[in-house]
């Protein structure tokens, strides 16, 4: 390696293919990481208000870590402003690694530790990721997942949306036992969809995040409580309206308000309606890394992986409803 130990911060919202990127130079080139998280009251008082919590923040990069096999190699820290630990004299640091957005802020550091008798670090920069739609960050990702107010509710499924949207967002694998015996990944980012999905979810104890269901299969009744689907009483429970064949506001705002706000209790969003097409917002709103799993009739179980390129499809479908 070309260092021993690193330093970086951030805020780390609605986890990304930037944040990967970023994170993964910096365990490259260094033995061990520090990684800053900036604190909800840094974050209050210097960004905009409609962040996750600093819980939340920290979890997805704990599950980023531990999918990495990097949980022996990194130090996190909840950080109150902009310097965290790169002061204290007692914290051996060779480099601080920042993106073209952040290299100023290490140059104060570096300031700051000449002022304090300290040795200057050095600075790896990292370019910011970028796709054909510019580059990828949590600002535009929280726009494009809840700016809610461009969109015209309802968004109702036409005829070619339906078409679209009978081809299988992800892989489809003829059983959930059968894909769950293939899976290396993670299984602390699970979301279900669907009834059956979910039931068989709750049968194999996979723990999921989110759940979201309605109680009936093919347009039937066949579930009368969520004990019944496996639920043990203690997760959160959201009751939302959403009819057939639309997509509601009110169920953008639910997912994006519950995401910020995660924590260890699982989440179950039970549609007045159906929920079929509910894997579209939260392709849409949640981070990359998720898992979603929904079925497709006849054919076994979706296995959507939340990517960039997954979200830009979702974006061009929404495009294609009825309003």
């Amino acid at each position: 390696m070309k260092y021993k130990t690193a330093i970086l911060g951030g805020t780390f919202d609605r986890f990304h293919a930037g944040h990967e990127k970023f994170l993964q130079y910096a365990f490259s080139i260094a033995e061990k990481v520090i990684v800053g998280i900036t604190s909800n009251a840094y974050v209050s008082s210097h960004k905009t208000n409609d962040l996750q919590s600093y819980d939340v923040r920290r979890k997805f990069l704990e599950q980023f870590f531990s999918t990495q096999d990097l949980l022996d190699r990194v130090e996190i820290h909840e950080i109150h402003d902009e310097f965290g630990p790169s002061l204290q004299r007692d914290v051996s640091i060779d480099v601080i690694v920042v993106t073209t957005s952040t290299v100023d802020g290490a140059k104060k550091i570096n300031d700051e530790r000449t002022n304090l008798g300290l040795t200057s670090l050095a600075i790896e920069l990292v370019p910011l990721l970028e796709d054909e739609e510019g580059i990828i960050s949590s600002t535009r990702i929280r726009s494009d997942g809840k700016d809610l107010d461009l969109i015209h509710f309802p968004l109702v499924l036409g005829p070619k949306t339906r078409a679209i949207l009978h081809e299988p967002l992800g892989t489809v694998s003829t059983s959930l036992s059968a894909w769950l015996d293939q899976y290396l990944g993670d299984l602390g980012r699970l979301v279900t969809v669907g009834d059956m999905t979910t039931e068989k979810a709750n049968i194999l104890k996979l723990n999921q995040d989110i759940s979201v269901v309605d109680l009936f299969v093919e347009r039937k009744r066949k579930y009368d409580t969520l004990s019944d689907l496996g639920f043990d009483g203690s997760e959160k429970v959201f009751e939302i309206k959403n009819p057939a064949g639309t997509l509601q506001k009110e169920v953008f705002a639910c997912i994006d308000k519950e995401l910020s706000t995660l924590n260890d209790r699982r989440i179950v969003i039970l549609i007045d309606g159906e929920e079929d097409l509910l894997v579209i917002p939260l392709i849409s709103i949640l981070p990359i890394g998720h898992t979603i799993l929904y079925g497709q009739p006849r054919s076994g179980v979706v296995v959507c992986q939340i990517t960039e390129e997954l979200k830009r499809k979702i974006r061009d479908i929404m495009g294609h409803f009825e309003e």
